[in-house]
């Protein structure tokens, strides 16, 4: 059966809520601060085994104690950590401060941008099939994302790409090697290098730099994407948004999951809009994303 590799970020989120979001130079008071395992690929990864698919997670934490509880939470949802590297330093931290659903975060790389290209293309050589499905952002090196695409492309797997954080330096040419493209609407502007065009233009502008196929999630509106060369919409599943920290990671690790059981990319879609809806209407990012079972139960009523 195929399965997901995940390569990417691992994180500690470091949570406070505050009544109103600090002003430049300003000191506000937070309340219910908590901690919780994060970052963007370690999220999807989770999604992904949460949604019952074999998952196997490439990257890197620190050899502190972040590191131990992010691996060991990995392997508590059930997704494979043989390969990952254990660093000199600190594990990717990412301070996060939550208001009304809406959030601001900074992120501090850590050992994520100590894990090497030669070091991607080895445990990916090792644990991938043709067929498997590969999942990337860009909270790691730049230089292992647009050197591994096309070596998962000639491997022949198939490659779900979320470049989130958006990097301006991001060259666009490894979109010709991507499967499926997943951005927001500003990513989608921002590779586009257009800030004013309507979600078919960015569609139609981003498989002509090279993405097969393409998803613009728009949050609670839903999102546009392509699907057998027509450009459709799909609707949220609405909830009261307390936390959107995971939402898209949960979004994207649902999409991979349901793929690899050879589902239709629509299917997939309608599936990925529940399991983040559902996410963001809990609080935190790994803990707050359902299980298949939840969602399996919602769709059969």
């Amino acid at each position: 059966m195929k399965k997901v590799i995940v390569l990417g970020s691992i994180n500690m989120d470091l949570v406070t809520e505050t009544k109103r979001f600090p002003l430049e130079g300003e000191t506000v008071i937070g309340e219910n601060f908590f901690t919780n395992s994060g970052g963007k690929g370690a999220n999807q990864a989770v999604a992904s085994a949460k949604q019952g698919a074999k998952t196997v997670m490439l990257g890197a934490v620190g050899n502190d104690l972040y590191g131990k509880e992010s691996l060991q939470n990995l392997q508590n949802y059930g997704v494979e950590t043989k390969a990952l590297k254990i660093k000199e330093g600190q594990t990717g931290v990412a301070v996060i401060i939550l208001h009304r659903g809406d959030n601001r975060i900074i992120v501090n790389a850590g050992a994520n941008k100590k894990y090497t290209t030669q070091e991607a293309m080895t445990d990916l050589a090792k644990i991938s099939n043709k067929g498997d499905i590969l999942v990337l952002q860009l909270e790691m090196s730049l230089d292992v994302i647009t050197h591994i695409i096309p070596f998962a492309k000639k491997r022949g797997l198939f490659i779900i790409f979320n470049p989130a954080p958006m990097s301006m330096d991001l060259d666009t040419k490894v979109l010709h090697d991507v499967d499926l493209l997943i951005v927001n609407e500003i990513e989608a502007k921002m590779l586009a290098s257009n800030n004013s065009a309507t979600k078919v233009a960015l569609i139609n502008k981003l498989q002509k730099l090279g993405a097969e196929n393409v998803i613009i999630t728009l949050g609670a509106e839903g999102g546009t994407y392509t699907y057998e060369h027509e450009v459709h919409r799909y609707q949220a599943y609405k909830t009261v948004a307390k936390d959107t920290t995971g939402a898209g990671d949960a979004f994207v690790g649902t999409i991979a999951a349901s793929l690899t059981r050879g589902e239709s990319l629509p299917e997939a879609i309608v599936r990925a809009s529940y399991v983040s809806g559902i996410t963001v209407s809990r609080l935190g990012a790994q803990q707050a994303i359902p299980t298949k079972e939840e969602i399996d139960s919602l769709l059969n009523k």
